[in-house]
């Protein structure tokens, strides 16, 4: 972490594996403060379950990928870099059917991206405040406007670019009726801004989590 290099690692994990990827976060955030890293100076592939709290408090420039499942509290305190969970190439079932990861995902979290192809727990992106996450679950609120869409699109390329996800391209090659049935989480206090702006045509109220 004291020079320019960049690092590549792969290690099996299991859930008794607990906040991994924490300790690392803390030694960058020491060395480099909160603008950490540049983005994937260090990328760690893991494979197998993890456990609690994997990836908490991450910073910008760690990116941990995980081939497998996750237990609850992913990207706990998120502060930067990203975190990847997919199931196995192999895996003999239908990829968005699956749970992958437990509950209380991106609590917390300040910064970063989370994508997941997979259903989650409850409490998913509690208290996020800022964290980006694609993934596969079912929600509340119409996505209509122009610059949503195109924000969404350009979200779901990249995870498709990034895991592969067969439900990723599906959407996008029937892009012009599989945007319809998108819509828009939302805190309550937002719901009445979202709508002014769409009669409007006004700016963003706000950043919120798009998925389908």
């Amino acid at each position: 972490m004291a020079c320019n290099g960049r690092a590549r690692l792969s290690y099996p994990i299991r859930n008794t594996d607990r906040t991994i990827g924490g300790p690392l976060a803390g030694q960058i955030a020491l060395r480099h403060g909160s603008r950490g890293l540049a983005p994937e100076t260090i990328v760690v592939e893991f494979h197998g379950s993890a456990g609690q709290s994997f990836d908490a408090f991450g910073v910008a420039g760690l990116h941990l990928h995980l081939t497998g499942q996750a237990n609850d509290y992913v990207g706990k305190g998120l502060g930067g870099g990203e975190i990847v969970i997919r199931p196995p190439v192999a895996a003999p079932y239908v990829w968005h059917h699956n749970v992958i990861l437990g509950n209380t995902a991106l609590y917390g979290a300040t910064g970063g991206e989370l994508n997941a192809t997979g259903r989650a727990g409850e409490r998913f992106a509690v208290r996020n405040s800022g964290a980006r996450a694609v993934q596969e679950l079912v929600c509340l609120r119409r996505v209509v406007r122009a610059e949503d869409r195109a924000e969404l699109r350009t979200l779901l390329q990249r995870h498709l670019d990034r895991i592969g996800s067969p439900r990723a391209r599906a959407i996008l090659d029937d892009w012009d009726t599989q945007i319809q049935l998108f819509w828009r989480i939302a805190p309550v206090e937002q719901i009445a801004r979202l709508e002014a702006a769409n009669e409007g045509g006004g700016g963003r109220a706000g950043s919120a989590l798009m998925v389908v």
